[in-house]
């Protein structure tokens, strides 16, 4: 090998190895740091892309909604209302989008039909799920199971809207008629409040339910609220149970 061609060889691998040094270097300052989309477990993380500083929340941090009761009504003939009562243990993490089934089944467990609904689900509350207008001729639905089957969570860390409600009448016959005041307590408007009620004998047995949305309540202004049925009660009504539900995920916040 010349002395020339030498030369020449050290002055390319030279210059390859400062290229080499300067693109690292520019590397090294401008790669990206830890992230929540890089599909790896890093930073402030619990899990890869979730939990900590990540908006994304992982299945290890949720705990699970617990179904407290399931109840079937019957409201005229062959026609039924479902209340599914459920309870959010999660003080932090909510859902505007959850997905639910209801099992419609006859006296024996046999399924007779099932539907499906989405509803949102607020931090550290009760859940009403509430359905209506279920038709069922040549079965009569004697149980029902009411399941959620996807969850979308959130962190939610500004409150839930504060509701209050007053039963203002009362009337059976001819048929009955709830009548409540709805207070909205905050200073921002609140809409599509969405009010789930439970009527019980003396027994606390619930024997019927209704439930009905109210538009818009104005800022620190009240509304009122109507429930009717169709027909008479068969059961003296000894306790009426009201739920409230206001979208956390459709309000004002910082």
């Amino acid at each position: 090998m010349s002395w020339r061609f030498s030369r020449q060889l050290l002055i390319v691998l030279a210059v390859v190895l400062f290229l080499g040094t300067i693109g690292g270097l520019v590397y090294w300052y401008k790669k990206p740091g830890p992230n929540c989309f890089d599909n790896k477990k890093n930073g402030s993380e619990l899990a890869a892309d979730c939990g900590g500083g990540c908006a994304r929340v992982c299945s290890a941090e949720v705990k699970p909604l617990v179904n407290l009761w399931n109840q079937v009504f019957e409201i005229i003939p062959n026609t039924y209302s479902v209340v599914g009562m459920f309870t959010n243990p999660n003080t932090n993490l909510g859902s505007p989008s959850a997905r639910y089934i209801v099992d419609y089944r006859d006296s024996s467990g046999r399924t007779i039909a099932t539907t499906t609904g989405v509803t949102f689900i607020n931090p550290g509350q009760p859940v009403p799920i509430f359905t209506s207008n279920f038709y069922s001729q040549n079965a009569k639905a004697a149980q029902v199971f009411v399941s959620f089957t996807d969850i979308y969570w959130q962190r939610v860390d500004w409150a839930v809207p504060r509701v209050s409600l007053r039963r203002t009448n009362l009337e059976l016959l001819p048929t009955p008629r709830v009548t409540i005041e709805v207070t909205n307590n905050e200073s921002f408007d609140l809409e599509n409040v969405k009010v789930v009620v439970v009527v019980s004998d003396a027994d606390n047995n619930a024997f019927t339910s209704s439930a009905t949305v109210i538009d818009k309540i104005k800022a620190n202004d009240k509304a009122e609220a109507y429930f009717t049925w169709p027909l008479p009660f068969t059961t003296e009504a000894a306790f009426f149970d009201f739920y409230t539900q206001t979208n956390v995920f459709n309000i004002p916040h910082r």
